[in-house]
């Protein structure tokens, strides 16, 4: 399936997009969608680090980490006290917490990785002042949240807890606290139950594993109540949902991510004179996203009318917009020509 050419492609287009300052957006090509911060842009370097390992992508290193860098420089800049004060937390989680406590474990992370990619490719200086970066902002988030004696991070939600061991800046001596107390917040009365999100779960199931408890991570995944993914599959589910719970928008997240992509972002794409608000408003978005719920979730139709209103006048006010500017586009390509 040439992954390596796909994933490849992924961060260069990535890199294409980022913002003057160097902010990677949230989607390529930027359609407005502008900033979940360190947990969305860290897949960049990410990727990096992957494509390398598996692929030998020495040359694709050295073209993007200079991205990378650039990225990082500007998120390291906006800490407080050395702490990352704002971006996408344990998304979906089920107990719900966000703010430093999550997004500076993943700044220290990315850091760690950064430097890593930065020595890969030469840049000792930088990889320097990454590592600096990662121990200052761990120092930070440790004596703003860490309590060592009892593991308890934060508010000791089971993602406080995961995204604290995870992404590692819980100090050595303090990790089986931290994890004792992970595990104590999955007790519940119909078995191990988690309330973690995208991020966090994947981080808990790797703990239980790697402290040898296994079977904790093989009665989350055989639960068949909520939450689970036997749950899912006990209401129908033919696919990973975005949310524990089933709901209105759980069900067509590809759906939603064509609808704001096949249409005028493409145009916009083409003709970058087009006004910077028009592909936040997308027609497409909002006729696939009704239309797939009445057809494969059965929606009444009477509950989502008013998509297809907005659809409809969407249509009729930005569709003259996109003609105007396009036949302006081709005219001085026209003029170009000759």
């Amino acid at each position: 399936f040439d992954m390596a050419g796909f994933y490849a492609k992924t961060a260069r287009d990535w890199a294409d997009s980022a913002r003057p300052d160097g902010r990677f957006t949230d989607t390529s090509p930027f359609v407005g969608i502008d900033y979940c911060g360190v947990g969305w842009a860290m897949v960049h370097p990410l990727l990096l680090e992957q494509l390398h390992r598996h692929y030998g992508a020495s040359r694709l290193l050295q073209e993007q980490v200079p991205f990378a860098i650039r990225w990082l420089d500007g998120e390291a800049a906006r800490r407080k006290d050395g702490l990352v004060t704002s971006g996408l937390g344990d998304h979906e989680a089920l107990a719900r917490v966000g703010g430093p406590v999550l997004t500076t474990p993943m700044f220290v992370d990315t850091a760690r990785r950064v430097a890593r990619l930065a020595r890969l490719t030469g840049r000792e200086d930088d990889a320097a002042r990454f590592e600096a970066m990662a121990n200052e902002s761990s120092a930070a988030w440790a004596d703003a949240y860490l309590e060592p004696d009892t593991g308890k991070v934060g508010g000791g939600t089971q993602s406080e807890q995961a995204f604290a061991l995870g992404f590692g800046v819980v100090p050595t001596e303090a990790r089986p606290a931290v994890f004792g107390r992970l595990v104590d917040g999955l007790a519940a009365s119909d078995g191990p139950r988690l309330t973690t999100g995208i991020f966090g779960t994947r981080i808990l199931l790797e703990e239980l594993s790697s402290h040898g408890r296994s079977e904790l991570s093989y009665a989350l995944a055989a639960r068949n109540t909520f939450p689970s993914w036997g749950w899912m599959l006990e209401n129908d589910a033919t696919t990973l949902w975005e949310h524990w719970a089933k709901d209105a928008n759980t069900m067509f997240t590809a759906i939603k991510g064509a609808g704001i992509i096949v249409f005028l972002p493409a145009i916009f794409t083409i003709w970058p004179d087009l006004p910077q608000w028009i592909p936040l408003f997308s027609p497409t978005y909002y006729f696939l996203t009704p239309t797939y719920e009445i057809a494969v979730e059965g929606a009444a139709f009477g509950d989502l009318w008013i998509e297809f209103l907005v659809a409809v006048v969407l249509c009729v006010l930005l569709l003259p917009v996109v003609a105007r500017f396009g036949r302006r586009a081709e005219l001085e390509l026209a003029t170009t020509v000759v």
